[in-house]
């Protein structure tokens, strides 16, 4: 029972639906917010349900947010790889994976490595 007293929407066929998304969505990926709009549920909602911590946590929602997740991993890793998807767009959600982009920058002068090498030495006072 939500905490204003209107009966919760959680319910087998609510996870139904969630099955329902997952094999047969029709987003460029699957997402968390395409699932919540196919089950015309609330973002809030919804992470209450996929939250340990909360009083409103159901389990078998939890992973199916899980497997949703997975589920746009794959989507994007392939249709990136094969250009289906624009690679900008990929690499950003990819992020959310935790894929990041890294540059590695080789600085060179006269095509060899600039070598730092920077000795510390004491301060002598003057009057020494």
């Amino acid at each position: 029972m939500a905490k204003n007293g209107r009966p919760t929407k959680y319910s087998e066929e609510l996870l139904e639906a969630c099955e329902d998304y997952l094999e047969n969505y029709e987003d460029a990926i699957p997402s968390h917010i395409g699932l919540f709009l196919h089950i015309k549920v609330g973002k809030s909602t919804a992470y209450e349900w996929a939250d340990p911590k909360s009083d409103y946590y159901h389990e078998e929602f939890s992973e199916i947010l899980e497997r949703c997740m997975a589920m746009q991993h794959q989507v994007l890793i392939n249709k990136g790889l094969d250009s289906t998807h624009n690679a900008a767009i990929t690499a950003l959600v990819l992020g959310k994976h935790g894929y990041h982009k890294k540059v590695d920058q080789d600085h060179t002068t006269g095509g060899e490595k600039i070598s730092n090498n920077f000795v510390i030495q004491p301060v002598r006072g003057r009057d020494e």
